[in-house]
């Protein structure tokens, strides 16, 4: 006979790819059914969040002071509580559908000592940007 090795008794899966345990396609097995549950779950997650963003980028656009859309935020869980410049600075960068000039109202709403979080989320949102080796002209 054949010379007992590590290949000894094993024998060919005849599933075609089809997954663990010879299965063959009629189930996935647990762990990637597991894994497409919590694929759906995160995607759901995403989806969400864009709409509570898209709704405060809404709010942002459309308050005419701009003093709403802080606690909306944070009421949406988009903005954590309490809101700090680096977080309201990120929002304002990474948010699609937000309007530049109302983005520049807000951080240049001043002076500094009467509005400190527009100051102090201004230099945050300045320190967002990457400009090494880029010229000033």
């Amino acid at each position: 006979g054949r010379p007992a090795g590590p290949r000894a008794g094993r024998r060919r899966s005849t599933s075609g790819g089809q997954g663990h345990g010879g299965q063959g396609g009629q189930g996935a097995p647990e762990f990637l059914a597991m894994a497409r549950e919590r694929t759906a779950q995160v995607l759901q997650q995403r989806k969400r969040m864009k709409r509570r963003l898209g709704l405060v980028a809404e709010r942002f656009n459309s308050d005419p002071g701009m003093k709403k859309f802080v606690p909306y935020a944070q009421e949406l869980g988009v903005l954590p509580e309490p809101a700090d410049p680096l977080s309201i600075a990120t929002f304002l960068k990474t948010t699609p559908g937000l309007d530049k000039t109302r983005i520049g109202e807000y951080v240049g709403k001043g002076p500094a000592d009467k509005y400190p979080l527009h100051a102090q989320t201004l230099q945050a949102y300045v320190g967002l940007f990457y400009f090494k080796g880029l010229p000033f002209d």
